[in-house]
């Protein structure tokens, strides 16, 4: 899924236009506002400072800064070109537009005001968020260029590390540097740092020492976030009895929507899914609309009382009152509203890929209120899967990656849904298998697109030339032609995996 981390935390306490004392205190208020995670609060206080001190460029830039945090990309922007008018000529608030223009997809203007940020001093900070995002849009080379700039002007600066850990090997000068950095100030500092150092010492064959520190990693992110995994089996198990075939013999061909239009890529994580996903994006007649949570927006919320505490309030799941209320007008609206949601980034297309992971959940009904979609399960090796989730630091809400026991159970949790769909709508599941198509790029290709409807063309090959923002973890891997060094990539760390393997196997 989405590993999007926005460097939007340090936020500034001086400004060329000097504050009242009044107003100074407040600033400091905010910023301890801010610090402490009350946004609101803190944003509050920064509107209000910088309507009462219109040549202040601090307050408008620091909410700023606060909104991109967020991901509230046009409010950042708003707050982010008011600074700009109040102070021209200062770096970091060309930089964090550039930053936000380039997120919004607007990529010429935002390189523009990246080239015009690169002319002043900036902070170390600033360097590692642009390498973030050209990353994602497949400038790998700058996204290099940007995490090494920002390494020289703060070596010890752990963001430039797990930025450089996601787009190249590291050295063994850079490891020996990591194992050295002594101030680390968060939790979340060291969680990086420790990611960091796991992959540096796979890097450079001291696998050992490697996963010393990925367990010290997982260890903490878990901390942070515990997860109770036997929850997710138990909905995995309610969710298999309660969509029958007795549901599906009664609301099959009842809906009215007919579209063909979408595609949804569904699965685990780390299984391919990228890489399908840009091999379709890079057909004519494709559009992608990534990790969407668009389907889940139609279906109406019940209160789970099968699984009890394992939703939040107002999400929708599969309970028994949803089943008994589920009716062809409720496909209906499920299936519109989708498409309704989609139209934006669909632009004429063919098909209009959807690969939201999470809506395996979702099969069933997928077929029921769309029964033109097509529907492509990505498998891979399960152990590699494991592992490569178990080397990563995700941004998005996924507590059970961070350890081996709980991914091998929702892993297997995972296969038990989709084999309940796969019998109850056989043939209608493509299954799209990473081996198979390290093995035979061309073949494989052909057959998805056949899956998909679509003719052939020889840019779904060139896949890792296509020009597109990709927001997931597999974004440097799919900038790459096929390669196989990541097939069985688990043998050679099998005696470090025990606990994953067991768990697979049903040992543990």
């Amino acid at each position: 899924m989405g590993t999007k981390d926005r460097q939007g935390k340090a936020l500034k306490g001086g400004n060329p236009a000097a504050l009242p004392l009044v107003d100074a205190a407040a600033m400091q208020t905010a910023l301890d506002l801010a610090a402490r995670g009350k946004t609101a609060d803190a944003a509050k206080m920064l509107e209000d400072i910088a309507r009462r001190n219109p040549a202040n460029a601090t307050a408008p830039f620091n909410l700023g800064m606060l909104c991109y945090k967020a991901g509230s990309l046009a409010e950042a922007e708003k707050s982010f070109r008011k600074a700009l008018a109040r102070n021209p000529e200062d770096g970091e608030t060309l930089a964090y537009l550039a930053g936000v223009r380039l997120d919004r997809g607007a990529h010429a203007e935002g390189l523009e005001l990246w080239e015009k940020a690169k002319c002043h001093p900036l902070s170390a900070r600033s360097w590692v968020t642009i390498g973030g995002i050209l990353r994602e849009l497949g400038d790998i080379p700058h996204a290099k260029e940007c995490f090494e700039t920002a390494l020289a002007l703060q070596p010890d600066c752990i963001e430039a590390f797990y930025g450089i850990s996601r787009v190249r090997k590291f050295t063994t000068e850079e490891l020996a540097a990591m194992r050295r950095i002594a101030n680390v100030r968060t939790t979340d500092e060291k969680i990086k740092l420790e990611f960091s150092l796991g992959k540096a010492g796979l890097d450079n064959d001291e696998a050992e020492e490697g996963f010393r520190h990925y367990a010290e990693a997982n260890r903490l992110k878990k901390s942070t976030r515990p997860v109770d995994i036997s929850l997710y089996e138990k909905y995995a198990d309610s969710l298999i009895g309660l969509f029958s075939q007795d549901v599906v013999r009664r609301l099959r061909g009842r809906g009215s929507v007919t579209s063909s239009q979408p595609v949804f890529i569904v699965g685990m994580m780390r299984s391919g899914s990228t890489l399908t996903d840009q091999i379709l994006s890079s057909h004519p007649d494709v559009r992608s609309v990534g990790e969407a949570e668009y389907f889940v927006k139609g279906i109406p919320a019940y209160t789970n009382t099968e699984v009890p505490g394992h939703f939040r309030a107002g999400a929708p799941s599969i309970t028994r009152e949803f089943i008994d209320k589920l009716t062809p007008d409720v496909l209906d609206t499920i299936g519109r509203k989708y498409l309704s949601l989609t139209a934006p980034a669909a632009q004429g297309a063919t098909r209009v890929i959807d690969k939201m992971l999470h809506n395996f959940f979702w099969v069933g009904l997928i077929r029921l209120a769309l029964p033109n979609a097509k529907i492509i399960h990505t498998t891979r090796d399960p152990v590699d899967t494991g592992l490569s989730l178990y080397t990563l630091l995700f941004t998005s809400h996924l507590p059970w990656t961070y350890d081996q026991r709980d991914i091998g159970r929702y892993i297997l949790s995972c296969n038990r849904v989709m084999d309940h769909w796969k019998k109850l709508f056989p043939g209608a599941i493509y299954e799209a298998n990473y081996e198979r198509m390290i093995a035979d790029q061309e073949s494989e290709t052909r057959k998805l697109l056949e899956f998909c409807g679509l003719p052939w063309n020889d840019s779904c090959l060139k896949f890792h030339e296509t020009k597109r923002q990709v927001n997931t973890a597999s974004a440097t891997q799919v900038r790459q032609p096929i390669y196989k060094d990541s097939v069985k990539k688990w043998k050679k760390y099998e005696q470090y995996l025990q606990p994953l393997i067991k768990t697979l196997e049903g040992g543990e």
